[in-house]
């Protein structure tokens, strides 16, 4: 039975760790996209876009990213430009604030991390409500559930750095190590509530 309960301690651990991952290169992407738009304008990201969709229907005639690629950035005028521009800075920015602030391993950075997804989600679900889209709404599913095990480990008062020790394999003489940040003084899981 406590095997059974370490397995799944470590997919949940897998899943947090994979999920900070995801956060991280996400929120770089949106620094990499939001500053030369900001910069440059919208002509350079639109003329990337069509590279991208051209080569998409060469690869398949019928691609469904295409169609949806190319409406996204044919949209983009000046003043929207600017706006998206904005908002992929300061999400990027958020985001890799998020990260950091787990890999420190500070409870109040779990708590940052917590509120911030917080506002991330009701944005987001905000926005799928008023123009519904599937790259939305799977980034609104990717943020609920890294809020769910941001929160989970911080009840736990477990660190980024001992999930990732729990996920990757030790060499031999390490299994006995314990990191001291995931040892704090923790309430005890309730039955029927971990």
């Amino acid at each position: 039975m406590r095997e059974r309960v370490r397995n799944g301690g470590r997919a949940v651990d897998a899943a947090f760790v994979l999920g900070v991952v995801v956060k991280a290169v996400s929120g770089v992407l949106e620094l990499v996209a939001g500053l030369p738009l900001l910069v440059l304008g919208p002509a350079p990201l639109v003329a990337a876009a069509d590279r991208v969709v051209a080569w998409l229907l060469a690869v398949d005639p019928d691609n469904a990213a295409a169609p949806l690629l190319a409406h996204s950035v044919e949209t983009l005028g000046s003043g929207t430009s600017v706006l998206v521009a904005v908002y992929l800075l300061f999400h990027g920015v958020v985001k890799l604030g998020i990260v950091l602030a787990l890999l420190r391993g500070s409870r109040s950075g779990h708590l940052a991390s917590i509120v911030a997804l917080g506002v991330f989600l009701v944005v987001q679900v905000a926005e799928l409500v008023v123009a519904p889209g599937a790259g939305v709404a799977a980034l609104t599913v990717v943020d609920a559930l890294l809020l769910s095990l941001t929160w989970r480990e911080w009840r736990r008062g477990h660190t980024l750095r001992g999930a990732w020790r729990n996920v990757v394999p030790r060499r031999h003489g390490s299994a006995d190590r314990v990191d001291p940040a995931d040892t704090a003084a923790a309430p005890e899981p309730v039955l029927g509530r971990s």
